[in-house]
């Protein structure tokens, strides 16, 4: 059996008081001074033994640490999300899958294929890619041109993105 928690009830809820004045703490680099008053606020309210101070300190420490990540992240820590560089322009095969052939063509054919044959997941992308190249294959050569010139012109801009 798991033992108790180290808190009760009464002093989680003066933690959970508190986490908002160590998140801003850790943005204002002000650490020292909360750790301070919080332990000397903590050891007025529920004084201890002297040889469990170190222990309790600890606790207290990282307490803070685990739960100041629920009330939110401090924004100095959050990164600006950043649209990564596409490395190649996409092969006509693919380009042809992405600009909608997937979902009108081969999608429902895929979905079928596993659905009535029970594939494991590690066999979808070959079903995937054979599906794919069947309906490329079917395609008029207006239409495989047409993608042909698209990827072409991608090319050229030196661009990834359709």
């Amino acid at each position: 059996m798991a033992p108790g928690f180290w808190a009760t009830e009464e002093q989680l809820a003066w933690l959970h008081a508190r986490v908002n004045k160590f998140i801003d703490a850790q943005l204002t680099k002000t650490h020292h001074m909360f750790w301070s008053k919080t332990e000397r606020a903590w050891f007025l309210l529920w004084p201890g033994e002297d040889s469990e101070a170190d222990t309790m300190k600890k606790r207290l420490k990282t307490w803070f640490h685990n739960n100041s990540a629920k009330a939110g992240q401090p924004a100095a820590k959050i990164k600006p999300f950043v649209v990564p560089k596409a490395h190649r322009v996409p092969q006509p095969l693919e380009y042809y899958s992405h600009e909608g052939a997937y979902e009108s063509k081969i999608g429902p054919a895929v979905r079928e294929e596993i659905r009535a044959n029970n594939v494991p997941k590690n066999e979808f992308f070959n079903i995937i890619r054979c599906h794919t190249q069947a309906a490329w294959d079917a395609e008029p050569d207006e239409v495989k041109e047409e993608v042909l010139q698209k990827v072409e012109a991608l090319k050229e801009a030196g661009s990834s993105r359709a």
